[in-house]
């Protein structure tokens, strides 16, 4: 059906981004560094997760720092939509973990979207028509990491982040004009499901017939439907595929080289999938001025989707609560491919890893979602602390009071004392440091820690935690905390 602009924002506009945070992981592969193993190169350098991490636990990240940025309450989002092409489990919904462990409601909504790297923005244009009709807040959880196979062209292209989005329809920081979306089946990539790797055909095949000729008919289709031309927009942003095909399409479209060249991050983190062209997107607004207006141009699996934003005032209003995108470009630690291939499990340890105590499907963690995932402790009516875990912590440890209420741990604090283990049996990873920290409520912690270097670590330190994998037994994943340094950024947030 076709709208007249003056109908699309009486209808679009009242929906629109309230919020968004992103999560990228601080290791990197240089593309020249795969070269020196298989020939070829390339500029720039790809997000790799750590061993610990996974489509989960980067979206856990990303949504923490979205619901801070909107300043919106967990209680307050209506449903979850969660886009990815790889997560966890084949069945189970992972959608339900991050919810589950950001504290969202028991009655919101909870989906998973997966089998394309469209499901992205899929999950954005779902979560946009829910927030017209009512006033709980919407939000939308892309993560991403596609595994290549060694030696593949698409190792040089494909990497790790997260990012999410909440959505409303009141205090937007970015409004929807309108949408457009065309479609082709074309086998361009694909992973079987019984495969590991994503496979690829020919590349210029791949761009030309689809993401080239997708993209040109929704960014036309789409401005048609809105009387606009290209020179309206400030920014047009790409799902950047490769770091060629966009640039081709932004030529073909009359783009200048100051609306587009500056919105990709390929040659900082690679294509990440279905997180990819709102990564961009978010990066796009961390620099965004009011009245800015921005055509985001998604693809994937022969589906290409054009979306029309318009930067709203109350940007500037939240800039103090954003933890940009820039914070973690900045923070990464260079892998050679030996290293690189044992973190992705090109090469894998020969052993019997050590196995669980307690089956990961135990009612032993059923019954501790509470202290395990949302760090929920018991504070005493009587002296204040925080005894922790509750479900061990019948009576205050300090005063013996008897009166506990629930409470949310504090995520930072200062290292009270550590020790490092040098020598751990599979699947654990060596150096572990094993840490006491003070949190700053008062309460005290202990963990594992991650993205540490023993030879930095001391006693003060100011850590965080952050949700990571534990361990794996039978194709079931263990969540928990660790702690690792905080960023420095976020203690810059208000």
């Amino acid at each position: 059906m076709a709208h007249t602009r003056s109908q699309l924002e009486g209808v679009l506009m009242s929906a629109g981004i309230v919020g968004y945070g992103c999560y990228v992981p601080p290791y990197r592969i240089k593309r020249e560094e795969i070269g020196k193993t298989w020939g070829g190169g390339g500029r720039g350098e790809l997000a790799i997760p750590g061993t610990d991490e996974d489509v989960v636990t980067m979206g856990v990240e990303a949504t923490g720092n979205a619901l801070r940025h909107a300043q919106v309450a967990p209680e307050e989002i209506g449903a979850l939509y969660l886009a990815s092409t790889s997560p966890p489990y084949a069945e189970h919904s992972s959608a339900t973990i991050v919810a589950d462990t950001c504290a969202l409601s028991p009655q919101a909504e909870r989906v998973d979207l997966a089998g394309s790297p469209r499901a992205g923005i899929g999950a954005l244009k779902m979560a946009l028509a829910a927030a017209q009709d009512g006033p709980t807040r919407q939000l939308v959880v892309a993560s991403d990491y596609r595994a290549a196979g060694p030696g593949s062209e698409l190792e040089f292209v494909l990497g790790a982040a997260a990012v999410a989005w909440v959505v409303g329809n009141q205090d937007c920081i970015a409004t929807i004009e309108g949408s457009f979306s065309t479609s082709t089946q074309l086998l361009d990539r694909w992973r079987g499901s019984d495969e590991r790797y994503v496979r690829a055909y020919d590349a210029r095949f791949a761009g030309e017939a689809g993401y080239g000729t997708a993209l040109m008919t929704a960014a036309r289709g789409l401005l048609k439907q809105l009387a606009a031309n290209v020179a309206d927009y400030t920014y047009v942003v790409f799902q950047d595929v490769d770091g060629r095909a966009h640039r081709r399409v932004a030529s073909k479209l009359g783009l200048t080289s100051e609306q587009y060249a500056s919105t990709s991050l390929f040659d900082r983190v690679g294509d990440t999938g279905c997180s990819s062209a709102l990564l961009n997107l978010a990066a796009v607004l961390d620099q965004a001025k009011p009245g800015n207006r921005i055509l985001l141009l998604s693809y994937g699996s022969g589906i290409a989707d054009a979306v029309s934003l318009t930067v709203q005032p109350e940007i500037e209003t939240r800039r103090a609560s954003v933890l940009p995108v820039g914070c973690y470009l900045e923070r990464t630690k260079s892998l050679d491919y030996l290293a690189y291939a044992k973190q992705v499990g090109i090469l894998k340890q020969v052993g019997d890893p050590v196995e669980m105590a307690v089956p990961a499907a135990s009612p032993l963690f059923w019954r501790g979602n509470e202290e395990l995932h949302r760090l929920v402790g018991a504070q005493c009516a009587k002296c204040g602390y925080i005894n922790y875990p509750p479900s061990l912590r019948k009576i205050c440890i300090r005063c013996g009071g008897t009166e506990l209420n629930k409470v949310h741990l504090s995520r930072t604090g200062k290292i009270h004392t550590y020790g490092v283990n040098y020598y751990m049996p599979l699947p654990f990873q060596s150096p572990l440091p094993m840490i006491i920290a003070d949190l700053d409520d008062g309460s005290r912690f202990v963990a594992h820690g991650t993205e540490m270097d023993p030879k930095e670590m001391h006693i003060g330190m100011d850590v965080e935690l952050v949700l990571r994998a534990i361990a794996n037994e039978r194709g079931a994943t263990v969540y928990g905390y660790k702690f690792r340094p905080v960023l420095a950024a976020r203690q810059e947030v208000a």
